[in-house]
């Protein structure tokens, strides 16, 4: 009888122990292979990303999508010199340096920003339709209104239609007029090789843990007022 228990003892502990291997085994093959550790830096994702707080970035998905989170190369060099390794432990470079932003505009779609207004052109809004973005804050918006005089990042309250090269993504900060991203003439669109990831979830601070959800984006007709506008500057450049 004892040597009955003793051996289903030894069965459960070689199962246990198999399980936990197995468990540590395929943590480790996520880490090294898809996911990656990215701390926020700075405040141009204010006020829905904060300075230190932690995510979780997937290295693998490529399926880029409007109003993602990425992570990405300072330079596209930074990215065509990376390697596996500096890939899997990123902190051994002192080269890399990212950033991290929004997707707002796709490969092939063309940018307007009118004020607190941002437009996209595309294949079912040819003649431009406004995207409403619930994740910005109201004193955003109230910057993005005066032309961000509180800061210089290159964005004015007026930002001219600007097409998106194929391969290319256009973004931005949350903190509109406290980030430098493709507004800024030095930057532009970004390269989709330039990409490190994408944001699965925040786990630190704990209180704060959360996972990615894509913004459901609404589009309307602009106003007769940013219609306006949007003319009169066309004039002001023709003449």
């Amino acid at each position: 009888m004892n040597k009955v228990l003793e051996n289903k003892n030894k069965r459960f502990w070689a199962i246990f122990w198999s399980i936990i291997w197995l468990l540590a085994f395929s943590m480790l093959i996520l880490r090294l292979f898809i996911f990656q550790q990215v701390n926020v830096v700075g405040q141009s994702m204010e006020p829905n990303y904060k300075e230190n707080q932690m995510l979780v970035i997937n290295r693998k998905d490529t399926n880029l999508k409007r109003g993602q989170v990425v992570a990405f190369y300072e330079t596209k060099k930074m990215s065509e010199d990376s390697t596996f390794l500096t890939k899997t432990f990123p902190n051994l470079s002192s080269q890399n340096k990212f950033f991290l932003k929004r997707i707002i505009g796709l490969p092939g779609e063309s940018i307007q920003i009118v004020g607190d207004n941002l437009i996209i052109y595309n294949e079912n809004n040819p003649n431009g339709a406004v995207i409403n973005e619930d994740y910005l804050s109201n004193s955003v918006k109230e910057e993005m209104k005066l032309g961000c005089a509180s800061y210089s990042n290159g964005f004015t309250s007026y930002f001219a239609k600007t097409k998106i090269p194929d391969n290319h993504y256009f973004l931005m900060g949350d903190n509109r007029c406290h980030s430098l991203d493709s507004t800024d003439p030095s930057h532009g669109p970004f390269p989709k090789e330039s990409f490190f990831g994408q944001e699965e979830f925040r786990y630190w601070p704990l209180l704060k843990i959360k996972v990615f959800e894509l913004p459901n984006y609404k589009f309307s007709e602009p106003s007769d007022e940013v219609k306006n506008i949007i003319s009169n500057k066309i004039k002001q450049i023709q003449q």
